[in-house]
């Protein structure tokens, strides 16, 4: 079958700005619209595989317009599910690309995962790949692995291991990746079934030497104190909620 890619690469083109507001945003609609439709168009999306899937995707996120970018990686994203493989593919493959040595695809792969990553279909794994990413010799990588912290927690199956590694992550060199795992914290307290070991967590954290940290977590604690209206104590933390 002949590969649509004409479509796409009409994506690239940047479009004059219209005089007239309201037509430049349903031009705009139109153009999101008919992206779909060409993707979907004929007995599949023209996508051979997620080498290609990925490829384009990394065209589009260099976009200047960001809801043409959005709705074309989505659109993009909807038809690889639909016709070729399952979106978890792609992630992995963007997983693949963050170890790549050109510096450039590197980061082209961190930036399309809070992309691809609410159309996972195994999100329990997420957090982990995350995990290992914040540990990448590059800050770029860092910051964008950190940013889905919170959200990974979430779907993660092991509350405890994920918290175990959260906690760990709090007292890393980079700044930016300590200030995302204490909110993954803050978030995820809720979730954890060691709430004894928890609260101690949170207790330390009170008396961090980042400030940040140090205020999230006295905010936390307050926060929890204020909702059981009791004396919080150590050999009760599961009382504090």
């Amino acid at each position: 079958m002949k590969k649509n890619t004409e479509s796409l690469s009409r994506i690239y083109l940047k479009k004059p700005v219209s005089d007239n507001f309201g037509l430049e945003v349903e031009s705009r609609a139109y153009i999101r619209r008919k992206d779909m439709t060409d993707l979907f168009a004929g007995s599949g999306s023209g996508l051979s595989g997620k080498e290609e899937a990925v490829s384009k995707l990394i065209n589009l996120i260099s976009d200047p317009d960001p809801q043409r970018r959005r709705g074309a990686i989505e659109s993009l994203l909807t038809a690889y599910s639909r016709y070729t493989g399952k979106t978890q593919d792609i992630w992995n493959e963007l997983l693949n690309l963050t170890g790549e040595e050109e510096t450039d695809t590197r980061r082209d792969a961190a930036d399309l995962l809070s992309e691809v990553f609410p159309v996972v279909e195994e999100k329990s794994t997420v957090f982990f790949d995350l995990v290992k990413l914040t540990e990448s010799q590059e800050a770029h990588l860092r910051r964008r692995a950190t940013e889905l912290l919170a959200s990974a927690f979430a779907y993660c199956e092991d509350k405890q291991a994920a918290w175990n590694e959260l906690v760990r992550l709090v007292s890393v060199e980079d700044r930016e990746v300590r200030k995302g795992a204490i909110l993954a914290l803050s978030s995820g307290y809720i979730e954890v079934p060691d709430k004894e070991k928890a609260w101690k967590d949170l207790l330390s954290f009170s008396d961090h030497s980042d400030s940040f940290v140090q205020r999230e977590a006295t905010r936390l604690l307050g926060l929890l104190f204020s909702m059981c209206r009791i004396k919080p104590r150590l050999e009760r933390p599961e009382s504090a909620y």
